[in-house]
């Protein structure tokens, strides 16, 4: 039962030690019961309905998780079908843990969607439980947004003439040059161009450091506030558990007692992302051209020569890559176009060891300005004179790194060309050879799950590949893909493993599935197309417009579209491109509207009533041949010796994870 008044019920409670086994016992007794008080008696009055039993058993799972951080480290994986509402199932129990023991908690997800939810939600929460005396005051809570998401202003400054867009982006800020206006500014884009973008801060050494936004956001993660909740991407809280390894003064959010992976089925290519280095020939060009600019450097005149030379390997090897991809996609005989192939390192060696040759002279040259200019130093001029020059060698280190892993091919990275389409040919612009790490469960392991001082939960909607608990005899068979993938070994005693929890939805009642034996399968021939369109044009009818319509291959969605929007149609027809957030606006708020799409539509968007009544799912979700999953199979068969089971163990989970999360688009609550 819940208790009213409690010797620990007020923060005198803290002066105790959280190492006092007596103390730790006596206080999660305290959450435990607050907890069940809350789920059971508190929301429901808030939310119009009954204590979800779900929802309360996957609370009283992380409390127990919680707890077991105080012992050893525990991984907690837990499914959570729609309607469960699992941030409040997670987010109670960090609130009253930030009760009683100081700590930092980490809310890692996939999507900025979510992130501002999390927010949201937490204020919401907070207000309840104090207004009923459960908590005393609100936590800490910081969104801490990748470096893409931040304004430099010292770059803004010397790049805001290069085009519109930048000039625009000053103006706005010049009006009012204070750090709540720069936010506003970041918000308003879903991400900033990369060259005033933060890449390399140099921090307090910034002129600009008191009106940055990202300093601002690295100061605060740093301080040693008592109990703090930080909200971040996957990626972002690999890249820092990367330098809290090498050392934690380098990590901006220092040592942290409990991570949530929320949307934790992308994980693993979350994680691919944090290592991902692509080089362009816009990345190239950006960094010459950024040592061009640096005073410091324009009068080394074998610097700018060097930067001439490097140019002219860049166009070299960008325009061959160019007539290479065009010849092998061109020859292929599916009327598919892939976004990515195997690099063909031996047809670019020479070229790359020019490359790498050239960043060796200017790595010289950079260190010796720096050696220059420190016999100047009595200059006033050359006061940010050795900040620039760090900043531009942190970027030339990089750059050599990566460099290094492509033409040495490191046995633990992968290399690939990725692209984009100008309508039917490729986009010469998009071109970039990337390299990333290959065994992705070796690497979280390391970061994460084997710590002993960080406790984890890993939570989604879809971390099995059936919604049907019955499915499995056990729960490590319902996550045998996903624990896989990422490196989560089933140990009982650093690893917990609850049975999925069935969203309470009535699907059976409320939705309806209709397969089209009339569309062939997708072949070379062009029969599936024309088929495929019809079969929608038919469905998109029925329901008055109202349509998602998910693609796997931007070909087929463009294809499709083309074909919609010369049947005079009356409805409003939108495909996903360029901004996401304004198509998605635009489709909610017009309700007899069509939108075709593809990428990260498949999950995340909520759009819930009459406007979204039909989900069309243009064909099995399968993952695309292209390098990533061929190392993938590479990788299995290093692990298992052949490839005799790879499509049923790893090809097919993956499209059903995929499949399920697309099909969760349809129906968002109770009256859908």
């Amino acid at each position: 039962m819940y208790k009213d008044k409690s010797v620990l019920d007020d923060y005198s409670s803290l002066f105790f030690s959280i190492n006092n086994k007596d103390y730790i016992k006596k206080s999660f007794t305290i959450i435990n019961n607050k907890n069940d008080h809350i789920f059971q008696d508190i929301l429901p009055k808030y939310f119009n309905g009954p204590c979800r039993t779900g929802q309360l058993m996957m609370s009283q799972d992380i409390v127990d998780s919680l707890d077991c951080t105080h012992k050893s480290s525990t991984n907690l994986m837990v499914e959570a079908g729609v309607g469960i509402g699992k941030s409040f199932a997670y987010l109670v129990p960090i609130l009253l843990y930030l009760k009683y023991f100081k700590g930092k908690i980490v809310l890692s997800t996939s999507s900025i969607l979510l992130q501002n939810q999390l927010e949201s939600d937490i204020n919401v929460l907070t207000k309840i439980l104090i207004s009923h005396q459960v908590l005393l005051t609100f936590p800490e809570v910081l969104i801490a947004k990748g470096k893409t998401r931040y304004i430099c202003i010292k770059r803004l400054n010397e790049y805001s003439g290069q085009n519109k867009e930048l000039q625009d982006i000053k103006t706005k800020y010049d009006k009012n040059k204070s750090l709540k206006r720069l936010q506003d500014i970041e918000n308003e884009y879903s991400e900033i161009d990369q060259d005033i973008c933060v890449k390399n801060c140099i921090k307090k050494k910034c002129e600009f450091c008191d009106k940055c936004s990202y300093f601002m956001m690295r100061k605060q993660a740093k301080s040693t506030v008592s109990n703090m909740i930080i909200i971040t991407n996957h990626d972002m809280f690999v890249n820092d558990r990367k330098l809290y390894q090498q050392n934690p003064d380098y990590a901006i959010f220092g040592k942290v007692n409990y991570v949530v992976f929320d949307e934790a089925h992308n994980l693993e290519d979350k994680v691919r992302n944090a290592y991902l280095f692509s080089m362009s020939f816009r990345y190239i060009s950006s960094t010459m051209k950024r040592i061009r600019n640096k005073k410091v450097f324009n009068r080394n005149q074998k610097i700018l020569d060097l930067c001439d030379e490097l140019a002219r390997c860049n166009s070299i090897l960008f325009n061959r890559l160019y007539e290479d991809i065009t010849d092998r996609v061109n020859n292929m005989p599916d009327k598919e176009k892939p976004l990515r192939l195997n690099f063909e390192y031996e047809t670019y060696s020479l070229i790359l060891n020019k490359v790498k040759d050239i960043l060796a002279d200017i790595q010289y040259e950079v260190a010796y300005s720096g050696y220059d200019s420190f016999e100047r130093r009595s200059n006033k001029d050359d006061n940010s004179t050795e900040d620039t020059i760090k900043d531009v060698q942190i970027s030339l280190n990089n750059f050599e790194m990566y460099l290094d892993a492509i033409i040495n091919r490191d046995a633990n990275y992968f290399t690939w060309v990725e692209f984009d389409y100008i309508k039917r040919n490729i986009n010469r612009k998009s071109i970039s050879i990337n390299t990333s790490v290959r065994n992705i469960g070796e690497w979280l392991r390391y970061l994460v799950f084997n710590k002993k001082d960080l406790g984890c939960l890993l939570t989604s909607a879809t971390l099995s590949s059936s919604s049907n608990v019955d499915d499995f005899d056990d729960p490590e068979d319902a996550y045998a893909y996903i624990s896989e993938s990422i490196g989560l070994k089933c140990d009982q005693n650093t690893t917990l493993l609850n049975e999925p929890i069935n969203s309470p939805y009535d699907y059976k009642e409320n939705m309806k599935i209709f397969i089209d034996a009339q569309v062939p399968p997708p072949t070379p021939s062009n029969h599936f197309i024309p088929e495929l369109s019809h079969a929608i044009l038919n469905a998109v009818n029925m329901t008055q417009g109202r349509s998602l319509i998910l693609f796997t291959s931007k070909y087929d969605m463009n294809e499709v579209y083309r074909f919609l929007t010369k049947s005079s149609l009356p409805y409003e027809i939108f495909v996903q491109k360029g901004n996401s957030f304004e198509v998605l606006k635009k489709f909610k708020d017009n309700e007899q509207s069509i939108l075709l799409s593809t990428g990260n539509f498949w999950e995340g968007i909520n759009v819930p009533g009459r406007t979204l009544s039909q989900v069309i799912i243009a064909r099995l979700p399968f993952p695309v041949p292209d390098p990533i999953s061929e190392d993938k199979k590479r990788l299995y068969i290093e692990k298992n010796g052949d490839a005799s089971h790879f499509i049923d163990n790893v090809v097919v989970p993956e499209m059903l994870i995929k499949l399920r999360q697309g099909i969760g688009r349809l129906i968002r609550n109770e009256n859908d």
